[in-house]
């Protein structure tokens, strides 16, 4: 356990310090240029390589010591950072620079979490999986809530130059945590044919398209990640529409506190033996959430629904993790688990983009004429805010089609039976 949370300490300092680089230099360019695009592109630039890089880390991982791959690649993540921190002392950092930077400290770091997934699956037996896996969404609880509130505060009292020679050192300290310690070397494939790095990364794919089961469960698990990249805009004009700032403040924290809950309580209390039935009933209960949370305009409802649903998250990304920890075998994991993050996490940028024209549409929807408008507007009503609860309300059933259609589906169903064997 120590090795492993030695490990996991200094993914928390990495991922801390790119949140804290990204959403802080991103809100001090646009206090700078009011550019609402530049803005966006600098918080892009924190997660789009995340997509393409990390399947690259993932097979690398595979080939050659984890914790060294880990240990390199935070160790370059913090170049790539002291680079624009130079030239910012200097009044020389121009804003495609910084998001150059940013990109590249971004895509260096993007097996992060699919080799510390990795690393646990050699570390420990089933039996304490669970648990430890509860570690992975609460480091990413902690760094949503610390960083965003912290870079707010910090970033119109900071000079550019200071906030990445922060997110410098904090990186530089988790590439030297898993330098100083040992860990493991896992079983390589017995018979290694000399293959480019492309064929090696495909050979992912192909094992989770010859594993049915484990494919419904991304597709799932992907429509999560898009519901709560949906959440995640239009969670303010929702809540702005009833309430003020303060009223936003409260609902974003009850989100935080009860993603971290749940990371607390999977670490006190693991998860059920039946993980794939508990994931899909996770999700027919956020969706069933999320659409009843629209029904009137209510900032209670909101929060409920934001603490509700992120309170179960942990819970079912440990059961997700467990699951395929114990189907892939080890010397695929890297390239796996690394392919399997990137179409997961790739639905929230998506979600991201689309969730404005959505709303947008949603919104001219209802304000429309037509039998369908009105049955619309005496269920949710009309004024601000409605057409984000419009979405919610078919993201929501959407969520649910997905998570049934998936339980019809046998391999899905085996899944636990198998994992027991």
């Amino acid at each position: 356990m120590k090795v492993f949370g030695v490990v996991w300490l200094g993914s928390l300092l990495s991922l801390l310090a790119m949140q804290f680089a990204g959403f802080a230099v991103g809100l001090s360019t646009y206090q700078r240029t009011a550019s609402v695009s530049l803005y966006g592109l600098m918080l892009f630039a924190t997660t789009a390589p995340l997509l393409i890089a990390a399947p690259i880390v993932g097979a690398i991982a595979d080939r050659w010591n984890r914790g060294r791959v880990l240990a390199l690649g935070r160790a370059a993540a913090a170049v790539a950072l002291l680079v624009p921190a130079l030239f910012a002392r200097q009044g020389a950092a121009s804003t495609g620079l910084l998001i150059a930077c940013l990109a590249i400290a971004s895509a260096f770091q993007s097996g992060e979490f699919a080799i510390l997934s990795a690393i646990a699956a050699q570390l420990f037996d089933k039996h304490r999986l669970p648990r430890v896996n509860g570690l992975l969404p609460l480091g990413l609880a902690i760094s949503q809530v610390v960083a965003p509130p912290t870079a707010s505060f910090l970033a119109g009292r900071l000079s550019t130059a200071t906030v990445l020679l922060s997110a410098v050192i904090a990186t530089s300290a988790g590439a030297v945590s898993i330098a100083v310690i040992r860990v493991p070397a896992h079983h390589v494939e017995a018979k290694q044919t000399p293959t480019g790095l492309l064929t090696y990364m495909l050979s992912g794919w192909q094992f989770v398209r010859s594993s049915p089961g484990l494919l419904w469960l991304l597709v799932v698990v992907a429509a999560v990640h898009f519901t709560l990249g949906i959440l995640e805009v239009l969670v303010t004009p929702w809540t702005l529409a009833v309430g003020d700032t303060d009223t936003l403040g409260a609902v974003l924290t009850a989100a935080g506190i009860g993603m971290m809950a749940g990371s607390a309580g999977v670490l006190l209390l693991g998860t059920p033996k039946k993980r794939a039935w508990t994931i899909m009933l996770i999700v027919i209960a956020q969706a069933l959430v999320l659409v009843s949370s629209v029904t009137r305009p209510s900032a209670l409802l909101i929060g409920t629904a934001a603490f509700a649903i992120l309170l179960s998250f942990p819970i079912l990304a440990s059961c997700f993790e467990t699951t395929w920890q114990l189907r892939v075998p080890s010397e695929l994991q890297g390239r796996v688990f690394a392919l399997r993050n990137a179409l997961t996490s790739g639905a929230l940028p998506v979600a991201q983009i689309v969730a404005g024209p959505l709303s947008a549409l949603a919104a001219a929807v209802l304000g429309s004429q037509g039998s369908l408008s009105s049955s619309l507007r005496v269920l949710l009503g009309a004024g601000p805010g409605r057409g984000a609860a419009l979405v919610f309300l078919v993201n929501g059933g959407a969520l649910l089609v997905v998570c049934l259609i998936a339980l019809i589906a046998p391999h899905v169903r085996r899944l636990d039976a198998e994992a027991a064997l």
